[in-house]
């Protein structure tokens, strides 16, 4: 029975230690307040895009790592060789806190690995990362938390891209978070698991130029029916890591959604039947976009996921951009379920690209701070009264009668007798002791 009393005494520390590390000692953060964009110029994404320059891409995917402790089937080359296949240009792999080098000789190799081991499944993608951020809140994460991983992420690695990972999974983000996160460039927008749209438009609807990126997420790439189902294209001139970097923080890319039948005639060796973005023009405030194929529907939409036009069985759709509309956003529906989401063009002033700020608020931080060593304190001097039998408690805690000092005497005793009872008893015994020796001094 006391091994399980001293087991069960740990497992609580760990889980107090736990709560009071994630709620107590992260900094409070302030974030500035939300504005959607405005401006009189219009950004395009895809401005800087050359002929022939649209490469397919995947930059998440899991193999056997940490000898099978995480989810992954398969090796690193497993999932080269099933990429190379399908025409991939760029295929990473992103194991859970772990950077594989196994293809870092060839030119579309980028560095990648998925951080986060939290419960709810908060989790981020980092690219171009050269070191592994440990730092994470295991239990459900308040919006300071969640901007707190990424200020840490962005800190170990600070040339690094940062990518939230399938947000609408497990909640482990909620819509109104993307209104105040900052501090990173994309998003998994598309994923097998979830769709988080929803989630794309509440940050764009609060002024925050987030991009982008749809991703198989693959966890066993011996299986080829989960190989080569979401993509992202981006476009460089020439395929090397500061290019591909530069692509994706820029918006030049789009992330595309592969149906059945599609994925059938790929796998036979046709690509000519994919549907790529052709080109995408914005003259003063009209956009015109031209794809390769006609589509079964092109749909514009704005703030909030408002639908602003549609157009059906077209190869390319024109609208203009009117003063009170921040941004807007196209997406190419075909039959099967292939869909090519583009990123969006809006509006800005001076810097297109600049994000809100989000800064610790240091008296708050302080005060909770405060709480959570005086709680650490108390849990500690409590489990080290109870749990400890009197013959080690008199070895810890020493008669000091003869000294002089009387009340400690007395109050030793007490504490044996009374340690199952409350603060408050102790305090009363303590009190009560020294007004007795004040007495007997006056005598």
């Amino acid at each position: 029975m006391k091994v399980l009393r001293y087991i069960l005494l740990i497992l609580f520390s760990i889980i107090f230690i736990t709560v009071i590390d994630q709620y107590c000692f992260c900094p409070v953060y302030t974030f500035a307040g939300t504005t959607s964009f405005e401006g009189d110029s219009i950004y395009n994404p895809y401005a800087a895009s050359v002929t022939g320059g649209w490469i397919k891409c995947n930059f998440h995917s899991h193999v056997r790592c940490w000898k099978g402790l995480t989810s992954g089937k398969g090796t690193a080359g497993d999932l080269h060789s099933a990429y190379n296949k399908l025409h991939y240009a760029i295929h990473a792999v992103s194991d859970y806190q772990y950077i594989d080098t196994t293809a870092s000789s060839s030119p579309g190799y980028i560095s990648s690995y998925e951080h986060g081991y939290n419960i709810l499944k908060s989790h981020q993608l980092v690219l171009g990362a050269d070191a592994v951020c440990w730092k994470d809140y295991f239990l459900p994460q308040t919006l300071s938390e969640k901007q707190d991983v990424l200020d840490h992420i962005t800190a170990t690695t600070p040339g690094a891209l940062l990518i939230i990972n399938h947000p609408l999974e497990r909640h482990g983000y909620r819509a109104a978070d993307f209104k105040y996160l900052t501090h990173y460039s994309c998003m998994e927008v598309l994923n097998p698991t979830c769709n988080s749209s929803v989630f794309w438009d509440a940050a764009l609807s609060a002024g925050k130029p987030i991009f982008i990126i749809g991703s198989d997420d693959c966890h066993n790439v011996t299986d080829t029916n989960k190989v080569g189902k979401i993509c992202t294209w981006i476009n460089v001139p020439e395929i090397n890591k500061y290019n591909i970097l530069q692509a994706i923080k820029t918006g030049n890319s789009y992330a595309m959604t592969i149906g059945k039948d599609l994925m059938k005639s790929e796998r036979k060796g046709n690509t000519d039947s994919m549907p790529v973005l052709k080109s995408f023009i914005v003259i003063t405030d009209a956009i015109h976009v031209k794809f390769s194929l006609p589509a079964k529907s092109i749909i514009v939409s704005g703030e909030n996921g408002r639908l602003l036009y549609k157009i059906c069985d077209k190869d390319s759709v024109s609208y203009k951009l009117s003063k009170q509309e921040p941004y807007a956003r196209v997406t190419a529906v075909y039959n099967s379920g292939t869909q090519l989401l583009l990123n969006p063009v809006f509006r800005y002033k001076t810097s297109p690209l600049r994000q809100s700020t989000a800064s610790i608020n240091y008296m708050q931080t302080s005060l909770r701070r405060t709480a959570g060593v005086i709680a650490v304190l108390i849990w500690f001097g409590l489990l080290f009264k109870l749990p400890l039998p009197q013959k080690a408690q008199r070895k810890l805690l020493p008669d000091m009668s003869t000294t002089g000092y009387g009340y400690i005497s007395n109050i030793h005793s007490k504490i044996i007798k009374i340690r199952h009872r409350g603060i408050i008893w102790h305090l009363r015994g303590f009190f009560y002791n020294m007004d007795a020796e004040r007495k007997t001094k006056i005598k």
